[in-house]
């Protein structure tokens, strides 16, 4: 395989902007329990924020909706949306109040969600086939490998000074805007003859294209669109259980902020750094559908391994080792199923798909666990949410021998 520039300055950007982004990506996962704990947050918060942060996440398939036609901006699309989903967080220190927070969480939902498009289309045009999920992976790992030096240090450091997440997030904000910078350094392949075609403006149409697009996608696409609906079962699952997680954790379990950096940032890293190789070596080896149905599995063993929490703190561990290693499957698959699915066309418009149905089952899946966990409790909501990840590994394994369609 050559090896050229392009290569070597794009697996930098990779690498290195995975490790800067990791102690601000190791303190957002804390964020809805932050949340509960500190701030008090209601079951409402809670809910409100486990939901919007799916839906809002839509709205970024506006950032990139003209990305085919206005190729030259792939590189500002990524580094000013990076910009964007980490400024509120700089005023962290000068405010305590739970609405704030729920508003930067959701800033940086849509805009860290609205760079994906554009700079999975970089890598695709940067690195070849056979060396793309190896770097994303790897990337991915080594911000997690880090994590888990910082979680135990966070967590203590969250127990024992009242409120220090305040600076903790500005400066690990501030940190990762390092990381826009260094995706800007990349070149681009090809971007020399990149123009800018006319835009439609501000309308209505506007306004539904990206949704007719993406459907008119599904329908042309059967084997792209089998993978969205078992992905879509195994993501409801999953989301149906977050607004019971931070009730489950603080009010029953009464787990202190260590505890939830050992589960959140060390279990599940481990769990995501002793697996992420293997899951890149089998994408390129085994149907995405397999491995599809594999991950919805391990999601779906998350919550029955939670339930058995109230008897020994190891279970709440274990789970999140679990979760960690469907996680590392799922980031890798979500992220680059849109390259592989195009082919030779332009991906960006396969990766606003899956944009776009996260938001669809956010909208409806965090709100039906809030209203579960009210009703029933958050045992049964947990239970509920591994049910729904098994009918998305039932659906995919039902066609794990489907073919991709050449592009």
């Amino acid at each position: 395989m050559h090896k050229d520039n392009f290569y070597f300055k794009t697996r930098f950007a990779v690498l290195w902007s995975n490790l800067i982004n990791e102690p601000f990506a190791s303190l957002f996962c804390l964020l809805p329990f932050i949340l509960r704990k500190d701030l008090e947050g209601s079951a409402l918060q809670l809910v409100l924020f486990t939901m919007l942060r799916p839906v809002v996440s839509v709205l970024s398939i506006y950032w990139t909706t003209d990305l085919k036609r206005k190729r030259a901006w792939l590189r500002s699309n990524v580094v000013l949306a990076g910009l964007i989903a980490r400024l509120p967080f700089l005023f962290f220190p000068l405010i305590s109040n739970g609405w704030y927070l729920i508003f930067a969480g959701l800033t940086y939902m849509i805009f860290s969600r609205a760079a994906v498009p554009a700079w999975m289309e970089i890598l695709k045009l940067n690195l070849p086939k056979s060396s793309r999920e190896k770097i994303f992976s790897l990337g991915w790992t080594l911000g997690y490998v880090e994590g888990i030096v910082l979680a135990l240090g966070i967590g203590a450091m969250l127990d024992a000074i009242t409120f220090s997440w305040k600076i903790l997030f500005a400066l690990s904000a501030l940190l990762g805007m390092v990381s826009c910078y260094l995706q800007g350094r990349v070149p681009i392949k090809g971007e020399e003859t990149f123009v800018n075609e006319e835009g439609e403006g501000l309308s209505y149409k506007m306004i539904v294209n990206p949704w007719q697009r993406s459907f008119a996608l599904l329908k042309s696409r059967p084997d792209f669109a089998l993978f969205q609906w078992g992905f879509m079962a195994g993501g409801f699952g999953v989301m149906l259980i977050q607004p019971a997680l931070p009730i489950f954790f603080i009010d029953v379990l009464k787990l202190s902020y260590l505890d939830l950096g050992i589960a959140l940032t060390l279990c599940k890293g481990v769990g995501i750094v002793l697996t992420s190789s293997v899951w890149a070596r089998m994408l390129n080896r085994h149907p995405i559908y397999s491995l599809a149905a594999v991950i919805c599995l391990g999601f779906a063993l998350f919550p029955l391994f939670l339930m058995l929490a109230p008897s020994a703190i190891f279970w709440v561990y274990f789970a999140y080792l679990i979760y960690g290693v469907a996680q590392g499957g799922s980031h890798l698959i979500w992220h680059l199923s849109g390259p592989i699915f195009s082919g030779h066309e332009e991906s960006s418009r396969y990766t606003s798909v899956n944009i776009l149905m996260v938001g669809l089952r956010g909208a409806v899946a965090p709100a039906l666990g809030g209203i579960f966990c009210k009703w029933f409790g958050p045992s049964p909501t947990l239970l509920c949410g591994s049910i729904f990840c098994l009918s998305g590994a039932y659906l995919m394994l039902t066609r794990r021998s489907e073919k991709i369609a050449q592009s």
